[in-house]
């Protein structure tokens, strides 16, 4: 059985490195669609991919509702996004 968001996000938190993955490979798709979508090339969405994932990790404990972790990466890959566009702009 599948196991849900919220059983992996607790995990994680744990040190589980296969939740981890699972994690990763549930949500890079979509999240890399993000800065695609917006215009960016394949480099600059790796790296947003990349560093909404590391925003994750450093604020694991503080997730407040794991359930939601679809929703936060969500909205941390577009905040990435808007903030690399903002960054190229100057």
């Amino acid at each position: 059985m599948e196991k849900t968001d919220e059983e992996l996000v607790l995990a994680c938190r744990q040190g589980d490195d296969e939740a981890w993955s699972l994690l990763v490979a549930r949500y890079q798709r979509l999240l890399y669609a993000i800065p695609r979508r917006a215009g960016l090339d394949e480099d600059a969405a790796a790296d947003i991919l990349q560093r909404t994932f590391l925003k994750m990790l450093e604020n694991l404990e503080q997730i407040k509702k794991p359930a939601q972790i679809h929703a936060w990466l969500v909205t941390t890959a577009r905040r990435e996004t808007l903030h690399f566009l903002r960054q190229r702009q100057k």
